[in-house]
């Protein structure tokens, strides 16, 4: 992929993840889950768009789903975005989940 579509992926992306919030801020949370997810697919390393999309997940019950994509934060904000990696961690520990040691956030993946 060149710098160029990298470029306009990620600014379509944050588009879509900023119509997600929009809509699950008026609690239209089906289609912000499809803002959210469209995000994504065209950024799959915007820790911000899985952050919302696993709020919008919880917000409607997909539990695990939303889990998942914290987990997913947390490896894509490792020492990058503290705050960030802090609601994640918050979230997820309302689910009992005991993070991995620092060293291990993203091993395997």
């Amino acid at each position: 992929m060149s710098l160029w579509s990298a470029a306009r992926n990620y600014y379509r992306a944050l588009a879509h993840d900023r119509r997600g919030e929009e809509l699950r801020a008026r609690g239209r949370l089906e289609e912000a889950i499809k803002e959210h997810q469209a995000a994504v697919q065209l950024s799959p390393d915007h820790a911000a768009a899985h952050h919302h999309l696993g709020m919008a997940y919880y917000e409607v019950g997909r539990s695990e789903e939303a889990c998942a994509l914290w987990k997913k934060v947390l490896t894509l904000t490792y020492r990058t975005d503290r705050h960030l990696s802090e609601e994640a961690d918050r979230m997820l520990r309302k689910f009992g989940w005991k993070p991995a040691p620092y060293w291990q956030i993203g091993a395997g993946e």
